[in-house]
This record gives structure tokens, sequence and C-alpha cells, in this order.
């Protein structure tokens, strides 16, 4: 299997450990949960999973960087998880919209696990910026993907710009696959595995949520 879509199965997976999580611990909260409430259970979901999800994906990039050969050394930093002000933002929308505390607790998952996919979308596209041998990133679509990101996905297109945005929706399942140029050679001397500092215990808990 490659990287590509060994890391397509593995970050779906773990999308659907954190809406399974975010399902069971805003369940917990009672009907008309309070908004600090709301934010206070959520933020420590989406920290873990965001640092997982943004994890996985710089293991992603170093790999499908050694796949295509590319020159140089480059290790993948992994992106920031969601802030609080984000989850707080999320929170509130919800709130505000949803008819119900049913609907207003699945509008507030729908758009933290958006936020928890999203910094792995953010790992690729910051190393794409920062990796002289990177030319672009593709947005890699599933087989049941919407019509809008099976459209985008389909043109094919690789976005060279740093401010290029990653479009999405919740529950959007895309991810952003780096595009290093063709006929690139590399030697064992030039490529270096990744020296991010990423504990065990970040792995360890990356493999439980896999496994999950």
């Amino acid at each position: 299997m490659s990287a590509q879509a060994d890391y397509q199965a593995s970050a779906w997976a773990l999308a659907a450990r954190a809406d399974a999580s975010l399902t069971v611990t805003l369940a917990g909260l009672g009907s008309a949960p309070a908004f600090v409430d709301v934010v206070d259970a959520a933020l420590p979901v989406v920290d873990a999973f965001g640092d997982a999800a943004a994890t996985l994906a710089a293991d992603f990039y170093d790999l499908a960087r050694a796949e295509a050969g590319a020159p140089g050394a480059y290790a993948a930093e992994p992106a920031a998880s969601p802030t609080i002000d984000r989850v707080a933002s999320v929170t509130g929308w919800g709130l505000r919209t949803g008819s119900d505390t049913s609907g207003q607790l699945a509008l507030i998952r729908g758009g933290l696990v958006r936020a928890v996919t999203g910094t792995g979308r953010d790992t690729v596209r910051n190393a794409v910026a920062r990796d002289r041998a990177a030319h672009g990133w593709q947005r890699i679509a599933g087989a049941s993907a919407c019509k809008f990101c099976r459209m985008l996905a389909g043109r094919g297109e690789v976005y060279h710009s740093s401010t290029a945005r990653f479009a999405s929706h919740d529950h959007c399942l895309c991810i952003a696959s780096p595009a290093f140029a063709p006929g690139l050679a590399v030697t064992v001397e030039q490529y270096t595995a990744t020296q991010r500092t990423i504990s065990d215990q970040d792995r360890a808990r990356l493999r439980e949520f896999l496994a999950a």
C-alpha cells in the first residue's frame, strides 16, 4: 500500500474515532448544556485528536517524500491543535444555530471534527510551503466524497501558494497530499529521517486512537 493510501485510511479512522469520542463526551452533558460546559468538555478531546491528526500527517509527509525520491533533507512539523478560541467559536455557532439540543450538539460535533482533520491538512500545506523539494499539494477525495469535493479533487490541480485555502465542510474526509517534481533522485546520504520531537507517549496515543 502506498503512503498516501495508508494515510488516507488512517486519517479517516482517526476522524471517526474523534467523532465517536465527541459524541459520548457531549451526550454526557445532559440536556441544554451551557456554553462553558461544552467548551470545557470538548477542548481536551479536540486537543488530543488534533495532535494525533497532525502527527499522522507529518509522518505521512516524510514517507511520501521518501517514496518520491525528493532531494535534500526535510522533516515535516505537526501543525498546532485547534485553539480554545476555535472550539469556543464552533460551540457558540452550534448553540445559536441548532433548533434543539440534539441539533446543536450535532453541529458542534461536525465543526469540531472538521477542526481536528484540519490540523492534518495544515501540516501538509505548511510542509509544502517550507520544503524546497515540494512542488505543491493536491486534494485527494475518497469514493464516498460529496459532489463538491469530487469536483475539486477531479481537477487534479496542484496548489503552489502557501496561502491557497483547503476548502472543506463538516464531515469532509478529503486529505492534502504533497506533490513533488517528477524525475527526482535521492541518495541515502541525501535523505535523513525526521528529527521532530515526538515523544513515545504521543506515538502510543496515536496507535491507540487508530486501533480503537
